[in-house]
């Protein structure tokens, strides 16, 4: 398990979803319709393999507009 790079767990849908499809959209590179998918699915790894610095920053952002998340350890192959 690499502990310099993250996931980011959302844990929870939110209750007002459509800023988080939106964050999860520019972070992950989905499409809104993928985005929308993967957040209604929580709880659910929305973003993996991110440095930590990198998925700190994403969380604050995505907590700032509603939802409840996590950081964990990846698990993803990091080149």
């Amino acid at each position: 398990m690499d502990a310099e790079h993250f996931d980011i767990v959302l844990l929870e849908p939110p209750l007002t979803p459509v800023r988080v499809y939106e964050l999860v959209r520019r972070f992950s590179g989905l499409n809104i319709k993928q985005a929308r998918s993967l957040v209604n699915s929580a709880p659910a790894a929305i973003i993996t393999g991110m440095p930590q610095a990198q998925a700190e920053a994403i969380k604050i952002q995505l907590e700032t507009v509603g939802a409840i998340v996590r950081l964990r350890p990846s698990r993803a192959a990091v080149p």
